[in-house]
C-alpha cells in the first residue's frame, strides 16, 4: 500500500515573509474545511467483561483444563473460603429449598401458552394490594382451567388480574374492550399457574419475542403497582414468578457458562454451580422490585428454565450441578457472596472499587491476580476489547457540575488507578465553547456514588461502537485501561494524538502502516509537498515532472509537481529537489506563513530566534496567531527537524484556528 506521510514544504532558500497580501492566503481545501471543529471519537481499550469482583467463569475454566479442581478454583479467587454442605449453614433443608425466579417484571401484561391443559388458581385475599411473599396453595381459589395450546395473555387491572385471548397485540389485548370478555378475572393479587410438570411457554426478561420453556414449579403472576417514568403516577402491573421446588432444580435452568465446557473441564462447571447455588440461597426472598428472590437476567443470574438442560450438552450441565448437590462457598460460617463475571482481564477487582457495587469492603472480594482470565486456554473473546465514546458527549459527562464546560476533549491521561486497574482519577485537556484550553481533574459527577472515573465512565456513559461483536450501549467491561484517539497504537500518550487523529480523519495525513504512525520521524520535502497539497485547495500541476530526482511513480509526484507550478516551492540550483532532505522547523514556518499570507512586525517571542533570521517574521507570525507554541516556553529550535506529531498539531491549528 502506498504511504501517504504528514509532508511539509521546505523552501531552501525561503525568502522572509514580508509586505504580504491577506488576499493571497491559499483557501483550504473543501474537503479539510467541513472537518473544522469536529472532534474524533474517543477510542476506549480495556480488558475483561463484567463486574470484576470474585470469580472469572473464563478463568474458571482454563483452570480446570489444567487440572484444578471445583474447591481449587473457588478458594483461588475467594481467598480465605471454603466448600461445605449447605444444610450446615442455612438449616435442615438446605438444596431442598424453594426458589422464586423473577421471569418479567413491572410488565404491561404478558403471555401464556402450555402444551397441555393446566389449572389457573386465584391466590391471596379478595382485593389485597401488591403481595411480594410466597403465597401457600391454602390462600388459593380454582377459576378454570387453560386449555392446552390456547395463547392467553396476562392484564393488570386496577382491581385485579384478568386472562384474555391473546391475538399479539399487547395494548389492544389489555385494553377495555365491551366486545372481549376475558377468559378469567379476579381481584385477587396473584394468578397462580399449576402446570404440575407439563411444559409452559411464557416470554423472559428480554421481552415477548425470547419465548423461553418451564417445566419444573408453578408460575405466580403479581399484581403490582409501578410508577410510570413519564408521568410518576403509579399504574398496574404485573410480576411473572416462577416457583421452582429446589435450588437444585433451580440450577438446572442456570445459563451462566457453555454446558459445552463439561467436555474437558467439568471442575468449572461444579464451580459455577456451587457459586450458583450458594448466591441464590443467600438472596432475600421478599423483594419489592419482582415479588422474587432471584432475577432471571445477569442483574442477579441467567435462568433460561428448560432451555439450558434442553439444549447442546445440557446434560452434562446437568450433571455438574448432581456431582456438587448441596455444596456451598462459606466464610467464617456464613454464606459467601460469590460475585462472578465473565472475566478480568488479568486482575480482580476490590468490591468496593467496582461499578457493580457499593463501598463496602470484603475480606474475600479483594484485588488478585488473575492470569488465568487471560490465559491462551481460556479462549476469553473479552481478554482485550475497544469501543468509542462520542467526543462531545464524553465532554458534557466530565464537565457535570463545573463551569465552564467543555464542547470537545481532545487528552485524558490516567493520574491514578484503584488496585485492580480501573482509572480512579484521570486528567482531561479540552476546549471550552470559546474555544479557551482547560485541564482539570475527573474522578465522577457529582451525583455518581463513587469517586472512581472508571467506574462512572462505564456504567453511565453510553458507547457509540464497541468492538470484538459487542453491541454499542454501556460499558460493562471489567477493567477500562486507557483513553486515546484514533486507530494508531504508537502515538499514544503524545502531546500531539488529538491532533494527528483529527488530521487522519481529515484525509491530510495516513500512518506509515494501519496501526502506526510514527509520530517522532521527521518529515521530508516529499511528504511537506504531500500535506501541502491535502490540505489547500490547490490545482493538480499541468507539468508532472518538473525535477528529475522525482520518478513519476514516487507517491509523492503529483503533490510535489503541484505545489511547484502555483510557485509555493522551488528546486535547488541544479535543478533537483531533493524530495528526502528533511524539513526544519524555520523552513515549516515559512511555508505556513506564506500559505496564509501572515505578517507580523513582532519580535523576540523566542530566544533562539533573532530578528535578522531569515526565518524570523514566519516563526513570529505564526507564534502570533497560535499556529505554533514552540518547543518550550522561551525557544523555538528553527534548526531542529519537524517531527510528524508536531506537524499533525500545526496542521489541525492551521485549519481551525
Amino acid at each position: 500500500m502506498a504511504v501517504v506521510i504528514l509532508a511539509i514544504l521546505a523552501l531552501i532558500p525561503a525568502p522572509a515573509v514580508a509586505d504580504t497580501d491577506p488576499s493571497d492566503a491559499l483557501d483550504i481545501r473543501p474537503s479539510v474545511a467541513e472537518h473544522a471543529g469536529e472532534a474524533p471519537n474517543v477510542l476506549v481499550r480495556g480488558r475483561g467483561w463484567g463486574h470484576g469482583v470474585g470469580m472469572s467463569q473464563y478463568g474458571a475454566y482454563a483452570q480446570a483444563v489444567a487440572g484444578r479442581t471445583s474447591s481449587d478454583i473457588l478458594t483461588f479467587y475467594y481467598p480465605g473460603t471454603e466448600v461445605v454442605e449447605a444444610k450446615d449453614v442455612v438449616g435442615g433443608d438446605g438444596a431442598d429449598r424453594r426458589i422464586r425466579v423473577g421471569i418479567q417484571w413491572g410488565s404491561l401484561s404478558t403471555t401464556l401458552r402450555a402444551d397441555k391443559d393446566v389449572d389457573l388458581r386465584a391466590c391471596g385475599a379478595e382485593g389485597d394490594g401488591p403481595v411480594i411473599n410466597r403465597l401457600g396453595h391454602n390462600t388459593c381459589v380454582d377459576l378454570g382451567v387453560v386449555k392446552a395450546d390456547k395463547d392467553v395473555r396476562i392484564c393488570p387491572r386496577e382491581d385485579g388480574l384478568d386472562v384474555v385471548p391473546n391475538t399479539g397485540s399487547a395494548s389492544s389485548d389489555c385494553a377495555k374492550d365491551e366486545d372481549v370478555e376475558p377468559l378469567f378475572s379476579t381481584t385477587r393479587p396473584v394468578l397462580r399457574v399449576l402446570h404440575h410438570g407439563t411444559t409452559i411457554r411464557t416470554p423472559s426478561a428480554f421481552g415477548e419475542a425470547s419465548i423461553r420453556r418451564y417445566s419444573q414449579g408453578y408460575r405466580d403472576y403479581h399484581r403490582a403497582e409501578v410508577t410510570a417514568p413519564d408521568n410518576g403516577k403509579k399504574e398496574p402491573r404485573v410480576h411473572s414468578v416462577q416457583d421452582v421446588p429446589s435450588v437444585e432444580v433451580y440450577l438446572y435452568g442456570l445459563a451462566e457458562v457453555p454446558s459445552s465446557w463439561g467436555l474437558d473441564a467439568p471442575a468449572a462447571l461444579e464451580a459455577q454451580a456451587i457459586t450458583g447455588r450458594t448466591f441464590a440461597l443467600g438472596r432475600p426472598n421478599n423483594r419489592s422490585d419482582c415479588a422474587c428472590q432471584v432475577r432471571s437476567t445477569p442483574a442477579d443470574q441467567v435462568y433460561n428454565g428448560d432451555e439450558k438442560r434442553l439444549a447442546d450438552h445440557g446434560e452434562l450441565w446437568v450433571d455438574a450441578v448432581k456431582a456438587s448437590t448441596g455444596k456451598v462457598l462459606t466464610y467464617e460460617g456464613d454464606l459467601a457472596h460469590t460475585f462472578y463475571s465473565a472475566s478480568h482481564g488479568g486482575r480482580t477487582e476490590n468490591i468496593e472499587d467496582s461499578w457493580a457495587y457499593g463501598d463496602t469492603p470484603i475480606p474475600y472480594l479483594r484485588s488478585i491476580d488473575d492470569p488465568w482470565s487471560v490465559h491462551s486456554t481460556a479462549n476469553n473473546p473479552h481478554a482485550s476489547w475497544t469501543a468509542h465514546f462520542d467526543n462531545a458527549q464524553l465532554a458534557e459527562f466530565v464537565s457535570s457540575g463545573v463551569e465552564p464546560k467543555f464542547v470537545r476533549v481532545e487528552r485524558i491521561a490516567v493520574r491514578s488507578r484503584t488496585e485492580g486497574g480501573t482509572p480512579r482519577d484521570i486528567e482531561v485537556t479540552g476546549r471550552t465553547k470559546d474555544g479557551e484550553q482547560l485541564t482539570r481533574m475527573f474522578a465522577g459527577r457529582p451525583s455518581d456514588p463513587k469517586a472512581i472515573a472508571g467506574a462512572s465512565l462505564r456504567r453511565y456513559l453510553p458507547v457509540l461502537a464497541l468492538g470484538d461483536g459487542h453491541m454499542s450501549g454501556r460499558l460493562r467491561s471489567s477493567q477500562l485501561r486507557d483513553f486515546h484517539f484514533g486507530p494508531f497504537t504508537d502515538d499514544r500518550g503524545s502531546v500531539h494524538e488529538y491532533a494527528i487523529s483529527w488530521a487522519a480523519a481529515a484525509g491530510i495525513v495516513q500512518g506509515v502502516d494501519d496501526t502506526t504512525f510514527a509520530p517522532e520521524r521527521s518529515v521530508t520535502r516529499a511528504q511537506m509537498a504531500t500535506f501541502l497539497f491535502n490540505t489547500f485547495d490547490i490545482p493538480a500541476a499541468t507539468e508532472t515532472d518538473p525535477f528529475p530526482d522525482v520518478a513519476p511513480d514516487n507517491v509523492h509526484a503529483a503533490a510535489i509537481a503541484a505545489v511547484a507550478e502555483v510557485g509555493l516551492a522551488s528546486g535547488y540550483e541544479d535543478g533537483t529537489y531533493r524530495p528526502g532532505d528533511p524539513v526544519t522547523r524555520a523552513q515549516m514556518a515559512s511555508f505556513l506563513a506564506r500559505a496564509l499570507a501572515l505578517d507580523t512586525t513582532a519580535t523576540g517571542t523566542f530566544e533562539d530566534v533573532q530578528p535578522g533570521n531569515h526565518h524570523a517574521v514566519a516563526v513570529e507570525a505564526l507564534a502570533e496567531t497560535g499556529v505554533t507554541r514552540g518547543c518550550d516556553a522561551t525557544r523555538y529550535c528553527p534548526e531542529d527537524p519537524v517531527l510528524r506529531g508536531q506537524l499533525a498539531s500545526f496542521v489541525q491549528r492551521v485549519v481551525e484556528d
